[in-house]
């Protein structure tokens, strides 16, 4: 079943060489969607609902996707492509341009904001970051978009709203689990901001569980330590089981359950002080670890190769896609959607999934068109 995605890719490569596939349609339709699903998560925030009438779910406003908490990982996933497609539309307008980029960038980050996923964000964010290495001349509507969204996420977290309450205590939290993962002794708790996710009525009372509170929703209050960390340690516990070939495609719930149910299981002693911090979820929330417990060293080693090749890729072609040409900034929009998505550090979703693995496959195929892209430019 695998196998959809290799043709996938070799379909996109094939067109593309032989001049019938157009990525402009591809550049304008990722932007008509990422830019009008952002206007509608924020139309949604204002009013309580959207265009479509669909309200949110637990502080979550999620636009179109409705029930679907995944309305700010798509956004970030196809964000960059608006960006430059808005820089590439106004190349030769100036003032035009800095606006209509701005304001682009400004629409993007509220949705992803809004939409209360912290992870695509952060990612939002060091992407932006990544683009101020080049040297591509942009830095100054980078510079002003960022200072921008710096100030309205002040704005909106100094905000006495109830819903402000959850995004101020959602990204603090995320923080404090970052920290957790070197320094397992903090606390997540802050006494200066009462708010314990249960209900608006009780934000002053201090929260009695360090780990869910059951009243009126399921949000937690107090973490002492990080899920993700918990997650990731247990996937290394499942690699052992078969550590060179691993234990299959999507084994991770099944073997984890396994492990949780021997009463002899013999854990690593630094791991796991105590078997209860063992937590077992459908999949380990990082492709790195996914690989490694489902296909082993084998598996990551061939992962590792092909991300290589890339790397190799970025770093020699690095000079020709500074050029701000259509075809230099579709790749340039697709190497940096790529380097986020596989960030080793980052808590992802499952790789074998098919949106996930659709997304990958679809930007991979636009990096390894390079060829004809980058010969455009040159008879250019």
């Amino acid at each position: 079943m695998f196998f959809r995605f290799f043709l996938f890719l070799l379909i996109v490569y094939l067109t593309n060489k032989c001049g019938i596939l157009n990525f402009r349609y591809f550049f304008l339709t990722t932007t008509l969607a990422s830019v009008s699903l952002s206007l509608d998560i924020i139309y949604q925030y204002i009013f309580g609902f959207d265009i479509l009438g669909n309200k949110p779910t637990d502080f979550y406003y999620s636009g179109f996707f409705g029930g679907e908490f995944i309305a700010g990982g798509y956004i970030q996933r196809f964000a960059f492509f608006a960006i430059f497609f808005t820089i590439i539309l106004f190349k030769n307008k100036n003032y035009i341009k800095y606006i209509a980029s701005i304001s682009v960038i400004y629409v993007l980050a509220a949705g992803i904001l809004f939409a209360g996923e912290r992870m695509p964000l952060i990612l939002f964010i060091f992407g932006l970051l990544l683009i101020l290495l080049l040297k591509i001349k942009i830095k100054k509507i980078l510079f002003l978009s960022l200072v921008g969204m710096f100030i309205l996420l002040k704005l909106i977290t100094w905000s006495d709203q109830k819903y402000n309450y959850f995004f101020k205590n959602s990204y603090l939290s995320f923080f404090n689990q970052a920290r957790t993962l070197y320094n397992p002794g903090i606390r997540h708790w802050n006494k200066t901001e009462r708010w314990d996710w249960y209900g608006w009525e009780n934000k002053d009372k201090e929260p009695n569980s360090e780990m869910f509170i059951g009243q009126k929703t399921n949000f937690y209050t107090v973490k002492y330590e990080s899920l993700h960390k918990r997650i990731f340690l247990t996937a290394i516990e499942t690699w052992k089981f078969n550590k060179i070939f691993g234990n299959g495609f999507k084994s991770f719930r099944d073997v984890c359950q396994k492990l949780a149910e021997q009463p002899d299981v013999n854990l690593s002693d630094e791991l796991w002080p105590n078997k209860r911090n063992l937590i077992c979820s459908n999949h380990p929330h990082n492709y790195y670890l996914e690989i490694l417990t489902e296909t082993g060293i084998v598996g990551l080693a061939l992962i590792l190769i092909i991300a290589l090749s890339f790397i190799v890729f970025i770093f020699k072609n690095y000079r020709p896609i500074n050029l701000i040409y259509f075809e230099n900034l579709i790749l340039l929009s697709a190497t940096i959607s790529l380097i986020l998505e596989t960030l080793p550090l980052r808590s992802s979703g499952s790789l074998f999934t098919t949106n996930n693995a659709t997304y990958l496959i679809l930007i991979s195929s636009i990096i390894l068109c390079h060829k004809t892209l980058l010969k455009i430019n040159k008879s250019k």
